[in-house]
């Protein structure tokens, strides 16, 4: 698949959000839960707090990953510290489903945890293909040229405040997505 080829390594967190997204939600591009997860750790790992969010429902509901309920309150914790209020919710629940002698540690982890030095795009052909499927999606990214530039990144904060906020979820009429966007 086309997606798979051009982003297998891009470096930009926010795009790697956008990505997982639009996988989990099938927009622009075909749903793979397991593909969304990997692009919600990647962007985790640099410190996105909806896609740590994320990640941790991913880990808990077996969303794309085997259900492992440790990872799932560690990821839950680090997005409830960095202020998502999905995860500041979903703390207690998660909690519950872990055994009291593995929180402490957990939670020290999570205390612990520092975000991956963030490395920016390393991935043109990743970029331009964000780029494109913003378009489709009827945000303005500037030219799809593959480079990070500050339309691209306002047609992403667009995204997300349309359709990818609190709870990090798309629908498609939130998108206007319909038949018509669909590629490759």
């Amino acid at each position: 698949m086309l997606f798979r080829s051009q982003a297998a390594i891009a470096g930009h967190p926010e795009a790697q959000y956008v990505f997982a997204t639009m996988l989990t939600n099938g927009l622009s591009v075909e749903r793979d839960h397991a593909w969304a997860a990997l692009w919600y750790l990647k962007a985790a790992r640099q410190g996105i707090a909806p896609a740590q969010s994320m990640l941790g429902v991913a880990y808990q509901v077996g969303f794309g990953l085997p259900v492992d309920n440790a990872a799932a309150l560690q990821w839950t914790l680090i997005a409830a510290r960095a202020g998502d209020a999905a995860a500041r919710r979903a703390v207690e629940l998660v909690t519950a489903k872990v055994p009291d002698a593995d929180r402490v540690p957990i939670q020290r982890a999570a205390t612990a945890w520092a975000p991956l030095p963030d490395g920016g795009p390393t991935d043109r052909g990743a970029i331009q293909y964000l780029q494109l499927a913003l378009q489709r999606l009827g945000y303005d990214p500037g030219p799809p040229d593959g480079l990070m530039g500050a339309r691209t990144q306002t047609a992403i904060e667009q995204f997300r405040k349309d359709g990818a906020g609190g709870n990090g979820t798309v629908d498609r009429k939130s998108t206007r997505l319909n038949s018509s966007h669909v590629s490759e």
